[in-house]
């Protein structure tokens, strides 16, 4: 009977969370999401390096290389993933050549129903995903420039 009383007791009070999580969803919280896409073209010399310090990030997913360069020494984000690197290859893969990266806070998959942060959670209500490709041109007469 002790058992009993005690699921009982437990199942209303996951009811009951569970109700109040789901009338925050539906009730007075507005949330909104502005896509914004950043396109930079850099021209670079062989081994030379670029760093781009990422915008203030005003999500709840952080930056990520979603499609990642692929003439490169070095093509990484910081371990706070607020400045990007890269370093075009010293020897020449063609007289000139490209590389492209492309760098995102994109929204992860959510289960149906759920909201930001996961239940009741922290949430950002005015979040920007922000989609930033750099393309680079790279070549023995190149310099560092930002167009």
């Amino acid at each position: 009977m002790k058992n009993k009383v005690v699921i009982l007791t437990t199942l209303i009070a996951l009811i009951i969370i569970g109700q109040s999580c789901k009338k925050m969803q539906i009730g007075k919280h507005k949330h909104t999401e502005t896509k914004e896409a950043i396109e930079l073209n850099v021209n670079l010399k062989y081994g030379e390096t670029y760093t781009y310090t990422l915008p203030s990030n005003q999500s709840d997913d952080a930056y990520a290389i979603t499609s990642q360069a692929t003439n490169y020494t070095t093509s990484e984000l910081n371990t706070t993933n607020t400045v990007y690197t890269y370093v075009a290859q010293k020897a020449a893969v063609a007289a000139t050549y490209t590389d492209d990266v492309t760098i995102a806070n994109v929204e992860e998959a959510h289960a149906e129903g759920e909201h930001h942060g996961g239940g009741c959670g922290k949430h950002i209500d005015n979040e920007i995903e922000r989609t930033i490709h750099i393309h680079f041109t790279v070549s023995s007469t190149g310099g560092v420039t930002n167009q």
